[in-house]
């Protein structure tokens, strides 16, 4: 009888330290519920997702001006202000669909983004208006290449320093990878160009603008892994499909880091596609659509790299439009090779680093046996960029991705 009541009592404890956990979980689907209707869902988050065109805008003017060289920086303060004042809307329209969506019961991830959307442009925005300021003594006298020490003092060099640094920081925080990858880094500030700044800033720009996209925009649509778009131009959405399945296939090979392909995404957007090749910051490429042509930009510290792509291009029969050591080299393709030629540079782009470093170390792991390697090593009288080369083509040519391509 007494093992009865033992059991009764802590029956009755369970059942009532189960309340509140019940009324939680019936509470948190009522919100659910009074947030149910879709088309409620998508038109209030249509209010946010509306500025995603202007910013992917903002970041291709971004890109022309930390490529072009000659002229004074004036169009690149022009540039900043615009950017800051797209910021400062962001910003107040993502607080007050955070306090509005808050108060309808939306789902918690919605309202921790919206919230998250304007941590990211407040913290951001700090650093576009000192670096505005800062830019903006030399805007009529400095030419895009010249150093910053050649027209700013010591103590402006270390506050540009400072406010990168603080976009940098403040991306790892709030977006989780860091964006900055050549002021203070590449270079020291003071040897930098005002070219550089801009590069650094369109490139945590564009972190945030993906950011944004995939988490505001309601007509994006995932069309496999990696790849997202949003009326995109077939070709570029066929282009990245081919080039997704072949970096699974190299990762399952081994032929890349791990670290490298979790971080892969492309995003189509009408004849655009924003390609992420890599887990650095700034390692990114974009290819533009026109009429019958693409243009490839791709952005990357490794000057190694660039040279080995620049040769790679050319067997594989690309053309190169220009080069910035250590920043962007520029190609042009027919947009009927974008599913081949132009998706093979892309692919083998990712850890490219990493295999001119240690060659042997990747592509023997599965898709040639180290006597292939040697070879080849060999016959290139032990140059890593030319090895590099000749066994991606052989492992184009021999098909040798095939059977990691399921």
């Amino acid at each position: 009888m007494q093992s009865n009541s033992v059991i009764y009592k802590y029956g009755l404890q369970i059942a009532l330290a189960s309340i509140p956990i019940a009324v939680s979980s019936l509470a948190l689907a009522l919100s659910y519920l009074r947030f149910a209707d879709p088309e409620e869902y998508e038109e209030i988050l249509k209010e946010f997702s509306g500025f995603i065109r202007e910013a992917y805008e903002l970041e291709r003017v971004g890109r022309e001006l930390a490529s072009r060289e000659g002229d004074v920086v004036d169009e690149e303060i022009k540039w900043l202000n615009n950017l800051k004042s797209l910021y400062s809307i962001m910003g107040s329209k993502a607080l007050n669909l955070h306090h509005k969506l808050s108060e309808m019961g939306a789902p918690p991830d919605v309202v921790d983004a919206l919230r998250q959307a304007w941590a990211v442009t407040v913290l951001f925005s700090d650093s576009y208006y000192g670096l505005c300021s800062l830019l903006s003594k030399a805007r009529y006298v400095a030419v895009r290449g010249d150093r910053l020490g050649k027209h700013l003092s010591n103590e402006d060099v270390n506050w540009v320093e400072f406010y990168i640094k603080y976009l940098d920081d403040s991306s790892l925080e709030r977006l989780g990878r860091r964006c900055t990858w050549i002021v203070g880094k590449l270079a020291p500030a003071r040897n930098a160009s005002f070219s550089a700044v801009i590069n650094d800033i369109t490139a945590c720009h564009h972190l945030f603008t993906d950011w944004l996209t995939i988490n505001f925009d309601p007509e994006l649509k995932k069309v496999s892994d990696k790849v997202y778009e949003k009326s995109g131009r077939r070709e570029l959405v066929d282009m990245c499909i081919e080039w997704a399945k072949t970096e699974k296939a190299l990762e399952k090979a081994d032929a890349l880091l791990h670290t490298d392909y979790i971080s892969l995404r492309c995003i189509v957007i009408d004849n655009k596609a924003y390609v992420r090749v890599g887990s650095a910051a700034g390692h990114a490429t974009h290819v533009e659509a026109s009429d019958d042509k693409l243009r490839i930009e791709y952005y990357d510290r490794d000057e190694d790299v660039h040279r080995a792509l620049m040769e790679l291009a050319k067997m594989l029969g690309i053309d190169f439009v220009s080069h910035r050591a250590s920043e962007v080299t520029v190609f042009r393709a027919p947009i009927y090779r974008a599913t081949t030629a132009v998706a093979a540079l892309l692919t083998f782009s990712t850890s490219m680093d990493q295999r001119l470093r240690s060659g042997e170390n990747y592509w023997t792991a599965r898709l040639f046996t180290r006597n292939e390697f040697r070879d080849i090593y060999e016959k290139c009288n032990k140059d890593p960029i030319c090895t590099e080369v000749e066994l991606i083509m052989k492992a184009i040519s021999e098909n040798r991705l095939a059977k990691y391509m399921a």
